[in-house]
This record gives structure tokens, sequence and C-alpha cells, in this order.
């Protein structure tokens, strides 16, 4: 009991004198051992500042106030303290331990994290998943940039997933994957936002060298599952192009409607690209508009579709995704049956 009290108080940096820490002889000790003996004031010592940091790194990482890049640096940096309690966590061990079942299982999970800490500071997360690419295309309109990118290599990415974006001298963002090319280009539908994305027209042009990483995410379609609603907002519609597009020359799920919340159907640049596609896939459009007619999510079960749907998807941002949750559970909608992808990226 008094070991594992002196284990857990260490853990925190309170002085081993304290609980009674036995002083080590090193009288006769090699290099090897005087060096091992060296190495425990400096695993306790670092764990302190590391975990620290490591809580520092926390806030940091869910405050909505730092931007993008910083945000992506404080991720990377966690690989950092995991290097540093890496060595508190071996370093604390006892002789007996490391030929025990903890031992090895702590070993093991250290060496893992160890190699993908180093990975991950090396060459960066997703570096396995990542290809370079060429910029085809880019279209400017209405705020929205419809890039296309070639890969040097198969890219298989299905409907609705998403990939990284990395334009030189920028940090990778990700983004929806809206589109695919009949020679395996990947099209992308990117709404000037922040910083980055306002700045596209001028950042990237056609023949420009820029590397994709992905696909990621599972906001992919049931094609066996009829009487279904997707509910997109603005921008919020590039994974139900994808959808469409895959069923062109087929045809959607049976009952299919697609609901779009944008702000003037004359300033959208996609709309003619989406109601051609709904239309070739059979699906019903209704599109509302910030001006006129809105989405109500508190009477879209009652009065827009008495008949409850068997799928609810829905792209868009926190606020209105929240609410068609509300109404999707108020109407007796199952939770597995409600599927969304927010646009609030933390």
């Amino acid at each position: 009991m008094g070991g594992t009290v002196v284990s857990v108080v260490s853990l925190f940096g309170i002085e081993a004198a304290q609980v009674g820490r036995p002083v080590i002889d090193q009288t006769g000790m090699n290099a090897l051992e005087l060096f091992w003996s060296a190495l425990r004031p400096v695993a306790v010592t670092s764990s302190i500042w590391a975990t620290a940091f490591m809580v520092l790194l926390g806030v940091l990482a869910l405050s909505k106030r730092i931007k993008y890049p910083a945000w992506l640096t404080a991720h990377r940096l966690f690989a950092v303290v995991f290097l540093v309690l890496s060595l508190h966590s071996v370093r604390l061990m006892d002789t007996t331990d490391f030929v025990s079942p903890f031992g090895w299982i702590n070993l093991v999970v250290t060496v893992v994290g160890v190699w993908a800490s180093v990975v991950i500071l090396v060459k960066g997360a997703g570096a396995s998943k990542s290809v370079p690419a060429t910029v085809r295309a880019a279209e400017h309109a209405g705020g929205v940039t419809i890039l296309t990118v070639e890969p040097a290599k198969t890219f298989a990415a299905a409907p609705g997933q998403f990939a990284f974006l990395k334009v030189s001298g920028h940090e990778k963002h990700p983004f929806t994957i809206a589109g695919r090319t009949p020679e395996g280009g990947i099209v992308f539908a990117i709404k000037g936002l922040g910083d980055f994305t306002a700045a596209l027209s001028e950042t990237v042009k056609p023949g420009d060298a820029v590397e994709v990483e992905g696909p990621w995410g599972a906001l992919t379609p049931e094609n066996d599952v009829p009487n279904q609603v997707w509910v997109a907002a603005g921008i919020g519609i590039a994974p139900f192009l994808a959808w469409l597009e895959s069923e062109r020359g087929d045809a959607a799920p049976a009952g299919t409607t697609l609901l779009w919340c944008v702000k003037s159907k004359t300033e959208e640049p996609l709309l003619a690209r989406v109601e051609a596609l709904a239309k070739d896939a059979g699906a019903a459009l209704r599109i509302f508009e910030s001006g006129g007619e809105r989405l109500r999510p508190e009477v879209l079960f009652s009065e827009t579709f008495p008949l409850l749907p068997s799928r609810l998807v829905c792209c868009a941002g926190a606020g209105l995704s929240e609410k068609l949750a509300r109404a999707w559970t108020r109407a007796g909608g199952r939770a597995e049956h409600f599927r969304r992808e927010e646009f609030d990226w933390r």
C-alpha cells in the first residue's frame, strides 16, 4: 500500500521525502545504472510541466477563439507531451514491473505511442493517406469556389466523404468532396467563409500543385432505404451533390426529398447544377430562401412530412442541426435514423 501511495503521489510531483522515498546508494554503479538513476528526477519533474502544458493545450484545442492554424499546431504539440510523459511512465516502473503483464502492456502502448508521435512530428498526421495533386480548374462565383483537382494516383472516395486540401504556404483544410470527374478528379465546392477560403480566388490557380489527404468521414448514402429527407444549408449541399451525382442514370432512393436552405435563388451559383442532378436522380427538391419562405424544423414533421420519413440526413450548422434533431425526436424518430454532419469543426 505504501509503494502505491509513493507512485501516485510522485505523479503529481510531491517530494518523495514526504512519503519516505528511500535514498538510492549510487556507489559501485556502472555508467548505465548511473544514467538510469539520474533519469528518475528528470522524469518526475518533466511530467509535472508536461501535464500542465497538456491541460493548456486542451483548453486551446477546445477554444473557438484561436484560428485554425494555431488549433492544428496545438494538436501537434500533444505528440511532444506524449513523448515526455512516456519517459515518466517507463522510468517510474520498478524493475519487477518489466516482466509483469502490466509492464508489458505499458511498454507496448508506450512504443506504439512514441512511434505515432514521431511520425506526426516529422511527417504530420495523415501522411499515409496523402497524395500529390494538380489543380485542373478553379471557378469562382457568388462567393463559392468550384475547385477540381487531379490526384497523382487513384483516390478512392465514397460520395459524401471529405478530404483535407493543402495548398502551398497554408495549413491543410477539410472540405467535402462534391463530385468526381470521369478522369478520376476530385471536385470541391468551397464557400468563402474564413481567411483561407475567402482568398481562394487569389490563392489557387489551374496548374498549381496541392496535396489531398483522405478520404475521411462516413456521411455516405443509403441507397436501399426509401422515403428519406435530406436537409442542406448553403454549402452543406456539397455531400448531397456527390450523392445525387452518384445516382445519375439510376435513381435516388424512392421518395427522396432534398430540402435546401439558401440565401437567395438568384445569387446561388450551384442552383442550376442541383436542380439538374435532382431531376436526373428522381429526387424531389424544395428550396427555402432567407428572404422568403424559411425552413421551420418545429413543424417539419407535422405539416411538411406528416408521415415520418425513414431517414433524416442533415448537413448544416450546429444551430439548425440541433433544431432538426429535437423535432425528429419529438416526432418519434429514432436517433440512429438521424444522420448529420455539422459545419462546426470543433
